[in-house]
């Protein structure tokens, strides 16, 4: 099984204006006051698992419209910012409200902290279907996310290699700067 939800940034859905790198913890309790925002997060993961469902704009007309999922309303909020960490992997991804009341999935991107690129763009969805459910499921890009998926692993051999390597050349540089080993014609 994955990595757990370490971290979640929400910014501009509902009453939740902005809500800043949240962690999570074995145990979470949402206490606050009525108007608070903790059936709003709450509402979070349920939007969440519609777009994993391809759902998203069925959730949010069932919400009663994109104008009611922003912050403040169309005026005051231009777009939903999503950011979720799950130990070394993360996804993020904004939802741009569309001219009625439907929307499109912009900027989305997943993340592996152990990579060289660590973001990922994958690009816009205009029908708001998600481009990183796509890949997972193997409708999308499925040879390129395999080639990807396979090149990070190689990345991170390699790179741990390279720091066994730069362990054992400053071990050796330290035994020979303190004399406990010796190399003719080596002097410091």
């Amino acid at each position: 099984m994955g990595d757990p939800l370490d971290k979640l940034t929400i910014r501009g859905f509902k009453s939740i204006r902005q809500l800043e790198d949240f962690e999570f913890k074995g145990l979470n309790v949402l206490i606050g006051a009525n108007g608070a925002g903790k059936s709003n997060l709450i509402s979070f993961f349920r939007m969440l698992q519609a777009i994993i469902n391809g759902n998203l704009n069925d959730y949010v007309r069932d919400s009663g419209g994109i104008s009611d999922l922003l912050f403040n309303g169309r005026k005051a909020t231009r777009l939903l910012d999503f950011s979720t960490r799950f130990g070394p992997r993360g996804y993020r991804f904004k939802i741009k409200p569309g001219p009625s009341e439907d929307c499109a999935l912009i900027d989305e991107a997943r993340y592996y902290d152990r990579g060289r690129s660590r973001w990922w763009n994958l690009g816009d969805s205009p029908d708001g279907q998600s481009l990183l459910v796509k890949e997972a499921s193997g409708k999308s890009r499925g040879a390129q996310v395999c080639a990807l998926d396979s090149n990070e692993q190689k990345i991170e051999k390699h790179y741990r290699k390279h720091v066994q390597l730069q362990d054992l050349f400053r071990t050796l540089l330290h035994e020979l700067m303190t004399a406990k080993i010796r190399v003719d014609g080596l002097e410091f």
